[in-house]
């Protein structure tokens, strides 16, 4: 196997974890507090990993990488990740972990909306076919029986 499928490996591996990990803290801790510690252990991850390859230079990052800094630190961390630990509490770790799947397609709806990119035939199939498997998935209680 090559770097990038063991990337994938550990990518998939981290996230059953956080998952998991983030169920059994919501017992004791909100999900912001969760989402906080879990963006701390993180952040110390990857900046250690930084440090190792020698990429760390924030003193001459532009104001435009601060800001996109900012704009994921906020939405994409502490507002979605506290959305999702909130619904692992309610559902439960099986039933929130089917909406990852919809990362992607609003990640696509996002990229055409504000930076003007194409979305083909095939993208727009491939979205909706993501959203019938979470929508087959969550009903399927209620389809099947």
């Amino acid at each position: 196997m090559g770097l990038g499928e063991w990337l994938i490996i550990g990518c998939v591996l981290s996230w059953a974890a956080y998952t998991f990990i983030g169920r059994q803290a919501t017992k004791t801790l909100s999900p912001l507090a969760t989402t906080l510690y879990g963006s701390l252990v993180g952040a110390l991850f990857l900046g250690i990993a930084a440090l190792i390859q020698g990429d760390v230079a924030p003193v001459s990052w532009s104001w435009r990488v601060w800001a996109g800094m900012f704009f994921l630190a906020i939405f994409g961390t502490a507002i979605a990740y506290t959305w999702f630990t909130e619904a692992v509490h309610q559902l439960g770790a099986g039933h929130a972990s089917v909406f990852i799947n919809l990362v992607p397609v609003f990640a696509v709806l996002q990229a055409a909306l504000l930076l003007d990119e194409r979305l083909g035939l095939s993208v727009l199939f491939g979205g909706l076919l993501v959203i019938a498997g979470v929508w087959l998935t969550t009903q399927q209680k209620n389809l099947w029986r």
